[in-house]
């Protein structure tokens, strides 16, 4: 005697009544919790809550500017450093290094670690500490502190790098560096500076 099987269907239904855009039910007592603490949190401490969304902001373009700097050679588009003089000088080289050389050093672990990389975040640590001193010096003149530090930075970055390089590569780089970092990214950095100047705190 032949037995038939059933296949079992499983179709995916739903509501009619239902919607992947329905605000409603993101509307609930939970929600409005979370937002009502991060409200407080934020008006309690504003700069530490600016710091953490920057870096939140920051961190993917930064990873994927390191991913792309391992294959151009002798020419910087990395953000590492520009960024942790930004977050130094808008709210202290801690959460400067903390990004230049904490996350830094998480970024180029995933692409590679040399001598020349173990150099290039030491660098960030101190460009960060210099973006909070040149805050002192320069209060609300971002471009002007900017440009100072980045120059010292490309300056030291150029001493320490000539061991590793022959000197037409280590020319080469800190002159890309010099377009990208300080010319190109003064700019991207000053209009995100006066972005983050209108929020409140």
């Amino acid at each position: 005697m032949a037995t038939t099987k059933k296949k079992s269907k499983f179709k995916l239904k739903l509501r009619k009544d239902a919607s992947p855009f329905d605000i409603k039910k993101y509307l609930t007592l939970r929600n409005a919790l979370i937002i009502l603490i991060l409200v407080v949190l934020y008006i309690a401490f504003p700069k530490t809550s600016q710091a953490i969304i920057m870096i939140i902001v920051l961190f993917p373009i930064t990873e994927f500017s390191v991913r792309t700097s391992k294959y151009i050679k002798d020419f910087s588009i990395e953000m590492l450093t520009p960024f942790s003089i930004f977050l130094g000088y808008l709210y202290g080289w801690k959460w400067g290094a903390f990004f230049g050389v904490v996350l830094g050093f998480y970024m180029w672990a995933q692409v590679s670690i040399k001598v020349k990389t173990l150099i290039s975040i030491f660098l960030c640590g101190v460009a960060a500490y210099l973006g909070q001193v040149s805050a002192v010096w320069f209060p609300g003149n971002f471009v002007t502190a900017y440009l100072i530090v980045i120059t010292i930075r490309n300056l030291l970055g150029f001493i320490m790098f000539i061991p590793f390089n022959t000197m037409f590569n280590n020319i080469a780089y800190t002159i890309s560096d010099a377009f990208f970092n300080t010319f190109l990214m003064s700019i991207v950095l000053n209009v995100l500076y006066r972005l983050v100047m209108l929020l409140p705190g």
